[in-house]
């Protein structure tokens, strides 16, 4: 078998349109290892596809105004396997229409444009005359459309560098909970807790989602005994229960005895309803964890001991801020002040998705699985169809709390032997020192609405 040496091939024309048959018929019935290099610096890019041990390489080279951060200046290396017929990437790409694209790491932000400038066979003697083919069919596709201008040099054709890349995103995942179950806020003039929770169930229902974690203050049950049906009927709707304390008691200015105390009060009230199902799932009130590192500490042992996990909160828009106008003004009969209420309510959840993403992405660069807080009002129960075709329009994928929180995010809400790390993603940015989004109070504005 002759030496292996490689030959280089300039062409101003993209090749990856034509095919030599030799190639493509060897390509398409054998095994294909890619390996593809990164370096990702602001003004270069190099990429590297070869065929294991087949003895074709083709090196793309881009080049551009790229808009590299400090952490994505070091090389990354992404390896894997593939067969055309399962999946036809760059190979195929390059030899047999119709193309489909690669995998390449995931990185957004860049704007490059690629220039094909290598193409190298090594010229083994199995390969040879295949080698030669290509080289000739390439040379003289270039000849018969050169320009007049002969003299000049030969530029490779530019071709952006997206067209060598999946630009599709795993969608975007959400897990709805509900709190301050059987009952939250006032109610408007002729409707009932059993009205509202039939609502959300059936809302939940018609768009598919799937269980939903409703977590339960017992105290309201104590408060108005026929409340205990709302449970019920969560219940019978295969949405589960969790524990948000009996009183909805806050941490920061309680003792951690009495807290515990309020905690374990709570368990008779929803987990005979829950049988053999996991309820052991703990939502903080006011999201408050504790006001020293002795409290935080000391619950999240409680917490072990009771085999229970964190209901983190990433996701939230206030919706609670709502339910109170929404009573008076539908007890006023004020049409144009309801509606006003509808359009400000979307609008703040829309909000609260770019603000959340925007965070999770500045901090992760992606999407995390988002935990999001909502409570059983009236006003609630109203808008929830709206609000899910909301997250829909968004690309969102609805999934249940334990899948989300499968996610390495929430590792200390899960474990919770481990110290208390950030449970928001605005604990996660204080904690890198990192500034806030923007976003609007909506607070003062509900707050003067049909007083």
């Amino acid at each position: 078998m002759s030496k292996l040496t490689p030959f280089k091939i300039n062409t101003s024309r993209n090749f990856r349109d034509f095919c030599i048959p030799l190639i493509c018929g060897k390509l398409k019935s054998t095994r294909i290892n890619t390996s593809m290099i990164f370096d990702f610096k602001p003004s270069r890019i190099n990429t590297s596809t070869k065929t294991g041990g087949r003895g074709v390489q083709l090196q793309l080279v881009a080049t551009g105004d790229g808009r590299a951060s400090d952490q994505d200046a070091s090389p990354e290396r992404s390896e894997g396997s593939l067969r055309p017929s399962e999946y036809a990437g760059s190979w195929r790409r390059i030899c047999c229409a119709p193309p489909a694209r690669p995998t390449f790491p995931p990185r957004a932000g860049y704007n490059h444009r690629a220039e094909v400038t290598n193409l190298t066979f090594r010229r083994g003697a199995k390969y040879f005359a295949a080698t030669i083919a290509l080289a000739a069919g390439l040379l003289a596709i270039h000849w018969l459309t050169a320009t007049p201008a002969a003299s000049k040099p030969i530029a490779a054709a530019a071709v952006p560098l997206s067209a060598f890349m999946r630009t599709t995103q795993p969608a975007p995942e959400i897990a709805f909970t509900f709190d301050y179950l059987p009952a939250h806020g006032p109610l408007p003039p002729g409707e009932t807790r059993m009205d509202v929770i039939t609502k959300i169930i059936a809302a939940l229902r018609e768009a598919g989602l799937p269980p939903a974690y409703g977590f339960v203050n017992g105290v309201r049950n104590e408060e108005e005994p026929g409340d205990a049906a709302v449970l019920e009927a969560w219940r019978a709707a295969g949405n589960p229960l969790g524990n948000h304390t009996w009183s909805h008691m806050y941490l920061n200015q309680s003792s951690l005895e009495n807290f515990e105390q309020d905690f374990t009060r709570n368990e008779p009230s929803f987990a005979p309803l829950m049988k053999d199902e996991d309820w052991r799932w703990f939502r903080f009130p006011y999201l408050a964890e504790g006001d020293t590192p002795q409290k935080k500490m000391g619950f999240r042992t409680f917490l072990r001991q009771h085999d229970y996990k964190i209901a983190a909160v990433t996701m939230s828009f206030g919706d609670y801020l709502w339910n109170d106008p929404y009573a008076r003004c539908k007890a006023k009969g004020d049409a144009a002040a309801i509606a006003t209420l509808e359009t400000s309510y979307l609008a703040a959840a829309a909000e609260s998705i770019d603000y959340d993403r925007s965070m999770s992405r500045t901090l992760y660069q992606r999407d995390i699985p988002y935990v999001l807080l909502m409570h059983v009002g009236a006003f609630d129960g109203e808008m929830l169809p709206r609000l899910l075709e909301l997250y829909k329009s968004k690309g969102f994928v609805f999934v249940t709390l334990p899948d989300a929180e499968r996610d390495d995010f929430y590792r200390d809400a899960i474990d919770v032997s481990l110290p208390p790390g950030p449970e928001t993603l605005e604990g996660a940015m204080g904690a890198q020192h990192l500034p806030l989004p923007a976003r609007t109070n909506f607070a003062a504005q509900l707050d003067s609405l049909c007083r």
